[in-house]
């Protein structure tokens, strides 16, 4: 017939691995998702910026282009996906740790695993933000003509 399975089966956290319960009939829907997801919108040159849960924040400055990466201030948007970001004003270093991950970012050096550095507004560090967000497990979202951009984590 043209009726859909449902599989069902168990998610073991340990070895993040499914065991499925099949039928055998050949026909089987999937339909899967480790855990709810949050997310921030952001619009380049906008000093707002919405979260999932319905609420807005301000982020100071706004998300910019810079030689061809969206550059983000640290501390606006990634303490409000959880991260926690610590400045070392002696060695210049920007600290965030999230979830397993710590990245440093010194203020005059290259990022790693990248050629740009940090860009500095009034004071405040802003980041290439696909490149934080891969780092840390989040997944950045485009919308080039509109100029939205969307973290999910």
């Amino acid at each position: 017939g043209s009726s859909l399975d449902i599989l069902g089966g168990t998610f073991d956290k340990s070895t993040y691995r499914f065991t499925y319960i099949l039928n055998g009939t050949g026909r089987y829907g999937l339909a899967t998702r480790a855990k709810a997801v949050s997310w921030i919108d952001l619009r380049l040159n906008s000093n707002t910026m919405a979260m999932s849960d319905g609420t807005t924040a301000t982020v100071d400055p706004a998300p910019l282009l810079y030689r061809g990466s969206t550059m983000v201030p640290i501390r606006s948007v990634f303490e409000k996906m959880g991260a926690t970001v610590q400045w070392n004003n002696i060695s210049r270093t920007a600290r965030i740790s999230y979830r397993n991950k710590t990245l440093y970012i010194r203020q005059s050096g290259t990022i790693t695993g990248t050629d740009m550095q940090p860009y500095t507004i009034n004071g405040r560090m802003l980041v290439p933000l696909r490149y934080i967000s891969t780092e840390i497990g989040a997944t950045v979202l485009w919308w080039s003509q509109e100029g939205r951009i969307r973290i999910v984590y």
